[in-house]
């Protein structure tokens, strides 16, 4: 290579920004706690769907309602998660 097209090079690179370290730290999530019990689920419009929580994911949910319906929820629409107790 040539000296010239060697130092252009090496200007770009440096031009381009470092990625961001990847976190190993997680965001604690205590759904787990109500896995496999009834639960309502509230989301940010104020609608609330009532039903078994059945998996959970990174960014999902698997309810499955009182119809016997599985229904998966996004959890970055969900604002409020309460345990339902039988009485």
């Amino acid at each position: 290579m040539i000296p010239e097209q060697n130092l252009q090079n090496e200007k770009k690179k440096k031009k381009r920004g470092k990625k961001a370290p990847e976190s190993t730290e997680t965001i604690p999530d205590f759904l787990h706690e109500v896995l496999g019990r009834n639960i309502a689920v509230v989301f940010h419009n104020g609608e609330t769907v009532a039903g078994r929580l059945l998996e959970l994911s990174k960014f999902w949910i698997k309810v499955e309602d009182a119809n016997g319906q599985i229904v998966h929820m996004n959890k970055a629409f969900i604002t409020r998660i309460y345990p339902i107790t039988k009485q």
